[in-house]
């Protein structure tokens, strides 16, 4: 994922202001865990899992279920937000503007490619 295109393009519209180091941050609940993408010394996208010391201007808070059905497709990201099934904090226009960059980086397609559709949510 961060070897992606989008991903790139999404990180130059997300330059975290001054005080923050990552770009933003993904927050799992039931059961927990985090996700945080940030510029790295030698690559523009790098991807820390796990608990960090680094702060993000946005952070994007939710079940790890509603997490996973996002990542993989099924879930439409300003939906959920509006239903509160997803939480925001940070700029807001901000948010705005990476809503419709974080949906072009879903690994539906590197899943089937690779033969792990047993991980894959099914669809209706």
């Amino acid at each position: 994922m961060k070897d992606s295109e989008p991903i790139r393009d999404m990180m130059q519209t997300l330059a975290p202001d001054e005080g923050y180091d990552a770009y933003c941050q993904f927050v799992y609940t039931d059961p927990e865990g985090k996700v945080t993408i940030y510029e790295g010394e030698n690559n523009p996208v790098e991807i820390e899992l796990g608990e960090t010391d680094r702060s993000a201007e946005l952070k994007f808070t939710q079940d790890a279920d509603i997490g996973l059905q996002f990542w993989l497709g099924e879930l439409d990201l300003q939906q959920a937000m509006a239903r509160q099934q997803i939480q925001a904090e940070g700029p807001l226009a901000k948010a705005m503007q990476v809503l419709p960059q974080i949906e072009k980086i879903h690994p539906r397609a590197y899943l089937e490619k690779n033969g792990r559709e047993d991980v894959l949510v099914k669809k209706n």
